[in-house]
C-alpha cells in the first residue's frame, strides 16, 4: 500500500453462512417427532437386534386410540408439526395463544370422539401430557423468528473500505 493512500477498515458486511441441502433438511426434519408420538398412541416400541441394530416396532402396551383415532390425532398434530409452521415469525404472546389453542383443540377432539376412538376416557390427560411438550418445543423454534435466523442471513463484522486520498510527503509535490 502506498503512503498515499489508505485503506481504513470498519463497518458492517453480511455474512450467510455456508448451508448445505443436508444441513437444511435435518432442520426442517420432523418424521422422527412424528414417529415417535404415532408409536405412543399405537402402543408400539423399537425392536433391536442383539448387536443393537434398529430391526422393526412391536406392539407392547394397549393402544391409546383404535387407527381411525389415530391417524385423526396424528393430523390434527402434524397442523402443528410441519416443515411450514417451524419458519413461522410468532411473538411470545401469539405462542401462548397458540399454545392454548392447542388445548382446547385436543379437549375437543378427546371429548367428542373418545368413544368413537376406543380412548379411555382416564388416559385423555395423559395423552395430552405426552403430545403438548413435542408440540410446545416445535413451535418455539419460530418465536421472534428464531427459526430463520439461524439459517439466514446475519450481518458479521468485518468492515467496510474507505479509501483516504490524503497525500503524503513525495518528491512530486503540487
Amino acid at each position: 500500500m502506498s503512503n498515499q493512500e489508505k485503506i481504513i477498515n470498519e463497518g458492517l458486511n453480511y455474512y450467510k453462512p455456508e448451508d448445505t441441502e443436508n444441513a437444511l433438511r435435518i432442520r426442517l426434519e420432523n418424521d422422527d417427532t412424528l414417529e415417535k408420538i404415532e408409536m405412543y398412541l399405537k402402543g408400539e416400541s423399537y425392536v433391536s437386534d442383539a448387536d443393537g441394530r434398529l430391526v422393526g416396532k412391536r406392539q407392547d402396551t394397549k393402544p391409546k386410540a383404535n387407527e381411525t383415532g389415530c391417524r385423526a390425532i396424528m393430523s390434527a398434530i402434524t397442523s402443528y408439526i410441519n416443515k411450514s409452521s417451524v419458519q413461522g415469525n410468532i411473538t411470545p404472546e401469539q405462542l401462548g395463544l397458540l399454545m392454548n389453542d392447542f388445548h382446547r383443540g385436543m379437549a375437543n377432539i378427546f371429548a367428542f370422539h373418545c368413544d368413537e376412538w376406543a380412548i379411555d376416557r382416564n388416559e385423555r390427560k395423559a395423552i395430552v401430557n405426552f403430545i403438548e411438550p413435542f408440540v410446545f418445543m416445535f413451535v418455539t423454534r419460530t418465536k421472534d423468528n428464531k427459526e430463520r435466523e439461524s439459517y439466514g442471513m446475519t450481518i458479521k463484522q468485518s468492515g467496510q473500505q474507505i479509501l483516504d486520498h490524503t497525500r503524503s510527503s513525495s518528491l512530486f509535490k503540487s
